[in-house]
């Protein structure tokens, strides 16, 4: 519709609205010709270019009753009526009125309140990436705070060493190791393309970890050549900094007279429960949650947003 003159829009709605078989062609085109005089755009009613394609002439040359109004270069054409005080009188009335101080007051409103939308989140995140910001809005709230809650709840009501210390050395492990788990399905989730997929293979890793853990199966008893997999179990690392923290400075009585250090079971089990030797696991959680965590987002760099 863009493309057609006057005449030939009006030509275009005539042959869709009046039924031929009571009105002929020759009763359009009258029809057609009468509403052209009524709206007095008998002069321009076979003028077909629009702006968009006014603005690719090089050379325009405007007729007016046959004589030439204008002959020159296109982008020069509006200086020169201008020069000659022949402007768009609808064009200047529009912008005087009060219908356009209204519009233009209202765009300027909406444009304040977007600015300064966009200019208060640049400020805050002008060096946080997307996928950063992401996983601290899911750790922190889903994943670190729950912890603090129930592990002040359940702590002491398992018993446990009611020093304060071995408390926050409880919450931090149990922290930590929600951390890497997630990390661990932030990778699996990013490397499938579908939610049913992710939930089938999210659960694999996890199982493996827990085998070559030391929670089902002893380590020491374990396969030479499957040894190397519980150095990549986050169960090994969160039940060993789990077991120093309990165990330490603990006597178990077997009976009245036999006690047993917590020392002696650590060491049965090839745990070194130093200092060194809890913050060592610690450490290792911090490293799974940050390749899982960087192998994520290289995943998700990879995905095809288009397809």
């Amino acid at each position: 519709m863009g493309t057609l003159s006057v005449r030939e829009h009006l030509l275009f709605s005539a042959n869709l609205r009046l039924d031929p078989q009571f009105h002929s062609s020759a009763d359009k085109l009258g029809r057609v010709d009468t509403i052209l005089e009524e709206l007095g755009l008998t002069e321009c009613s076979n003028t077909k270019p629009r702006y968009s394609i006014f603005e690719q002439f090089d050379q325009l040359t405007l007729m007016h009753k046959g004589e030439v109004a204008y002959a020159g270069q296109a982008d020069e054409a509006l200086e020169y009526f201008s020069l000659l005080d022949d402007t768009n009188p609808l064009v200047l009335r529009y912008r005087q009125s009060p219908q356009c101080q209204q519009v233009s007051e209202q765009v300027a409103h909406v444009c304040r309140t977007f600015e300064g939308g966009f200019q208060t989140k640049t400020e805050k995140v002008q060096y946080v990436t997307s996928f950063s910001y992401q996983v601290c809005a899911d750790l922190i709230p889903n994943r670190i705070i729950p912890v603090l809650v129930f592990s002040a709840i359940s702590y002491y009501m398992m018993g446990l060493k009611p020093a304060f210390v071995d408390f926050l050395c409880f919450t931090l492990t149990m922290s930590l190791t929600s951390i890497a788990a997630v990390s661990v399905a932030f990778v699996v989730s990013a490397s499938v393309s579908s939610l049913a997929m992710a939930n089938i293979f999210v659960a694999l890793p996890f199982v493996v970890m827990m085998v070559f853990g030391g929670f089902l199966v002893n380590l020491n008893n374990m396969l030479s050549w499957l040894s190397w997999l519980e150095w990549i179990s986050i169960f090994k690392y969160g039940m060993n900094a789990m077991f120093i923290t309990e165990m330490t400075g603990q006597l178990f009585f077997v009976t009245e007279n036999i006690t047993i250090p917590g020392e002696m079971f650590l060491k049965g089990q090839s745990i070194d429960y130093s200092q060194w030797g809890f913050w060592q696991n610690q450490v290792a959680l911090c490293g799974i949650s940050s390749v899982c965590m960087a192998l994520a987002y290289l995943q998700l760099r990879r995905i095809n947003r288009w397809k």
